[in-house]
């Protein structure tokens, strides 16, 4: 499943923003679309977060608050 700029930034808690500069820096793995867009892959998003695949939406959102940035 893939995610845009905005559907990461939420899943962050940050401004879209700062997912393109993330993205843009290499701290995030990217495609682009054929028309120039960034996606991100939503197993990526998952692995960068903590959250172990396989769990369901309310384990993911409990798992959500241990966020740290990516470096």
């Amino acid at each position: 499943m893939l995610l845009t700029p905005g559907e990461v930034a939420t899943l962050f808690r940050v401004n879209p923003k700062t997912v393109s500069r993330w993205a843009s820096t290499g701290k995030l793995n990217f495609i682009l679309t054929m028309g120039g867009h960034r996606r991100f892959w939503k197993s990526d998003i998952d692995r960068v977060l903590g959250i172990p695949p396989g769990k369901t939406p309310l384990e993911r959102a409990r798992m959500r608050h241990r966020f740290e940035p990516p470096r």
